[in-house]
């Protein structure tokens, strides 16, 4: 889902144009129920498109242990694509 597009205006010669992509997406971590199936690591996601990559993020909950065994965690990111207008 975009949740938003800003276009400034066409390029010129005297500045290029950046258009701002922010798009919201529903990242869901399942463990496995398995005994010693969960994990204290960090755990880190990066999202590839055509535009870009949204670097990396780290998953976390503060306070929470959010990858034991059995769980499931969801997580909303907003990466934000920076895109030159030709």
């Amino acid at each position: 889902m975009q949740l938003l597009h800003h276009y400034i205006g066409p390029p010129t010669r005297e500045r290029q144009v950046l258009v701002l992509t922010v798009n919201r997406y529903k990242v869901t971590v399942i463990t496995g129920t398995k005994r010693r199936a969960g994990t204290d690591a960090d755990v880190r996601i990066t999202l590839f498109g055509d535009v870009g990559e949204s670097g990396e993020r780290k998953l976390d909950t503060k306070m929470k242990n959010n990858f034991e065994a059995g769980s499931s965690v969801h997580f909303a990111l907003f990466p934000a694509f920076y895109e030159h207008c030709k």
